[in-house]
């Protein structure tokens, strides 16, 4: 708690005793002069605060407590500069900015490789892309502040992008990974960052985003016409190879499409292609299911080492303008794989008297699943309308054996899931800048499940939820505050059917008020829910008043450098997996059985970052600390019973709490396109464990450094490096330590590419190998057409071991990894 008073405290005196200064900026007419620089300035000229006016010509400048500011000037481009010294500033006036024309001295012209306006950037794909890249995000990924994780994710900044935009259209949603990964780099003239993206028009200025926005301007040669993509490859491993893809894309002012077709077997993910990878927009929740797929885990390497994958997606998406410029939207996508796995594993489980089983096996899962979204939006400056209806369902299943203790025990697992989502929302924006609004979030889930276990019996599982939320809103303004009044009525219903069927409801009528404040430099979010919580389950009732704050406040102290901070608490009700009282099983050697009474957890999470980019330089970093508690989470008892793992829960609550701290620097040097980042973070957790009937605190570290740079030190010559290390301990096992090195070599003379890939992985752990591995492919590249051939994994290395620790358990793994391959490439790009 003490912490938590601390972060509170530094983040309440951002607040405190600063001086502000505003005012309006106009020309010599009377029209105000959107982005007019001000600056206040010490001694020596030093600059102490900054802002910009705004549409309005209005500023509001913010001189921070213990600085001293000695004038403030007024800079625009065309207009000579106005000079006032502070203390003859008088609060409120206007400054009117004459027009000057600027002599420019004679001065040697290189390309900006990013440039800025207002709150966004601009990159440019020419000024970072090198001769092997190919889709757009392999040219992403060498930008500044930009990284694109292997799950397809970009973030900017550290933070999750909320959205993709090809010319200014949101085709894809969240399942942007179809675009930045497939669409060729020589079609893309920049990268836009929208910094603080509201995507909903009427709310800019009342709901603030700490997240950013992509968007991808097109060369005018790849605009309104129907262009494609063939890629096929075959070759050998242990079996056939085939790696094929067929695109076909259009993106007009009125229509935009992306439809697809791929057939994968060499361990290359294309599965996250069709995933959502973005969390942002409103949508009902679906339910998560008890039963999974059987996965043995993948090692920390390359996926493609040890993928064994025979995978085809489907995807067609198609976005129309209307003539009022609604959105009308259909995405369809379907996903078919089949992967096995093999490995030896023991696993110590630290909470039961360090039992120990050794396992081995093998699996075979198969994923069919399929979805489809009908989107129809309006967004404009005074209206919003969008209804979104999504539909999902798969027919997964998993088959395997294992051998278990010295014991052949068979596998097999059906986690089939089915949902349908509807989204509605309603804005509408008075004269009078009030606004209203009426949204409703429906779902519903049915989960089929049918599990082998161990003493082969057949356990038989369904899961269902109903889920309605449906909330109004009115806005208003008083001075410069923003006042919203939201109220709303929130219902859930879960039903768990086994030997028997267990409902358990949530009823939750709430109010939320909301207070917003942006001007100048500052930009402050203060919102709390005010609920009344009813639950039922079987025969039991319970009620709780809920009353839940958030926080968000962010400072500029200049144009290249802001701090914010955030704080929130919540109260989160369990749900019936974890009151019930049936035991039921997750795994076909795990069992899990609830309190049979209401649970629930509270936690409290508080944020403070500090975030610094310069244009001209070319460098971006930002550093983030953290704190969060979780209080009154169940504890459960564990024991090893006949290769059984049982969890039953007990009597005893945990408080667990986190800090972390983490950062990352990307810079920029036009020398040799050299692009370097560094990525950083350390966290450590304090927990309880039931050992032996008694609570144990227990901890865990974790720490991650990576850096990655790439260059292009002649026209022949590019090179790609990322090291990253990693660190964990748990309080009863030995500190962990490895590495992992991966070096990139391109030497491309005239239209041949050669590739040469090497990956290295080693650990403090002497009972984990070192594993090397090398690559080489050469490749001739046209315009529109390419050929190659790859040999992959050339030392043949086909075990890996690794030795990982989660709360729970110790385990140490042996996967079975992909053989020497060899594949031929054919590409077509028209």
């Amino acid at each position: 708690m003490k912490r938590l008073l601390l972060y509170l405290i530094i983040l309440v005196s951002l607040t405190g005793n600063a001086q502000t200064f505003t005012g309006r900026v106009i020309d010599k007419s009377g029209k105000p002069l959107v982005s007019a620089s001000v600056v206040a300035k010490g001694d020596s000229g030093f600059v102490v605060a900054f802002a910009r006016a705004g549409q309005d010509g209005n500023f509001s400048l913010t001189i921070p407590q213990g600085k001293e500011a000695k004038s403030i000037e007024f800079l625009m481009m065309g207009f000579g500069k106005v000079v006032i010294p502070l203390k003859d500033y008088k609060n409120g006036q206007t400054i009117k900015m004459q027009e000057q024309a600027i002599a420019l001295k004679e001065v040697k012209v290189t390309p900006l490789r990013i440039r800025e306006q207002g709150d966004t950037l601009t990159y440019s794909v020419a000024g970072f892309m090198q001769k092997q890249d190919r889709s757009i995000a392999d040219v992403i990924a060498k930008m500044p502040g930009l990284e694109v994780l292997p799950s397809g994710t970009i973030r900017y900044q550290g933070k999750a992008i909320n959205k993709f935009y090809i010319e200014g259209m949101d085709l894809l949603g969240g399942k942007y990974a179809m675009a930045s990964e497939n669409l060729s780099a020589d079609k893309v003239k920049s990268v836009q960052v929208y910094e603080n993206h509201q995507p909903v028009k009427v709310l800019k200025d009342i709901k603030f985003s700490e997240q950013a926005a992509l968007n991808l301007v097109l060369k005018d040669e790849a605009k309104n016409v129907w262009q494609g993509v063939i890629d096929v490859a075959t070759g050998y491993g242990d079996d056939w190879l085939r790696d094929a893809r067929w695109l076909e894309m259009v993106f007009g002012r009125k229509k935009q499409s992306i439809s697809m077709m791929k057939a994968n077997n060499t361990g290359k993910d294309i599965e996250h292609e069709v995933a959502d990878l973005t969390q942002f927009d409103k949508t009902a929740p679906t339910e998560d299911g008890i039963l999974e797929n059987i996965s043995l885990g993948a090692p920390s390497l390359d996926a493609r080492r040890s993928k064994f994958n025979d995978t085809y997606i489907a995807a067609t998406n198609w976005l129309f303008k209307t003539k009022k410029d609604d959105d009308l939207k259909l995405q369809v996508t379907g996903l078919y794989d089949r992967s096995r796995q093999q490995q030896n594993r023991q696993t110590i489980y630290l909470d039961a008297d360090s039992a120990v089983i050794a396992e081995e096996q093998s699996a075979r899962s198969t994923r069919s699943e399929w979805q489809a979204e009908l989107l129809y939006k309006a967004n404009r400056d005074n209206h919003y309308l969008s209804n979104t209806l999504k539909g999902y369902i798969d027919f997964n299943k998993s088959e395997g054996l294992s051998m278990l203790n010295g014991h052949l025990m068979p596998q097999w697992v059906e986690p089939r899931k089915r949902y349908v989502v509807d989204n509605l929302e309603l804005i509408n924006k008075l004269k009078n800048g009030q606004s209203y609004s009426i949204t409703s979030l429906f779902s519903y889930s049915y989960l089929p499940g049918m599990l082998l276990l161990t003493n082969d019996s057949t356990q038989q599982i369904t899961q269902q939820m109903l889920y309605w939320n449906a909330y109004a809103y009115y806005q208003h303004s008083i001075k410069q505050l923003k006042v919203t009044w939201q109220a709303g009525f929130e219902t859930k219903t879960q039903w768990l059917t086994l030997n028997n069927k267990d409902r358990y409801s949530e009823y939750l009528p709430y109010v939320e008020p909301s207070i917003s404040y942006r001007e100048g430099a500052w930009s402050i979010s203060l919102n709390g829910r005010l609920s009344w919580l009813m639950r039922q389950y079987q025969k039991q009732n319970s009620q709780n008043f809920l009353a839940e704050p958030r926080l968000f406040i962010r400072y500029s102290l200049t144009s290249k450098l802001d701090i914010s901070g955030s704080y929130s608490y919540r109260w989160t009700p369990s749900d019936i997996t974890t009151i019930t009282r049936q035991a039921y099983y997750t795994d076909y050697l795990s069992r899990q059985k609830g309190s049979g009474e209401f649970e629930n957890t509270t936690g409290q999470t508080a944020n403070i970052g500090l975030g610094y980019r310069n244009v001209m330089t070319g460098m971006f970093c930002r550093l983030t600390s953290g704190y969060s508690n979780l209080r009154d989470a169940v504890i459960y008892e564990s024991q090893l019973v006949n290769n059984v793992y049982i969890r039953q829960a007990t009597d005893f609550r945990q408080d667990r709490e986190t800090f972390s701290l983490s950062g990352s620097l990307g810079k920029s040097i036009f020398w040799a396109k050299l692009s370097i980042t560094l990525n950083g973070s350390y966290s450590w957790t304090n927990y309880d464990l039931l050992i032996n009937h008694s609570l144990a605190r227990q901890h865990t570290r974790n720490g991650r450094a990576s850096l990655r740079f790439s260059l292009k030190p002649t026209r022949w010559l590019s090179i790609e490096e990322e090291s990253a290390y990693h660190y964990s301990h748990q309080s009863m096992t030995n500190a962990l330590q490895s590495w992992n090195h991966e070096l990139k070599v391109f030497i491309l003379p005239g239209k041949w590419q050669i590739e040469w890939t090497n990956e290295l992985y080693h650990s403090n752990d002497k009972s984990v190998s070192t594993n090397y591995f090398s690559d080489l492919s050469i490749s001739y590249r046209a315009k529109t057409f390419e050929a190659g051939l790859l040999c992959s994994n050339l030392f043949g290395t086909r075990n890996y071991r690794r030795h990982y620790t989660t709360d729970y358990t110790d385990i140490i793994a042996l996967n079975q990894l992909r053989p020497r391959e060899f594949l031929a490439r054919i590409f077509f790009n028209v």
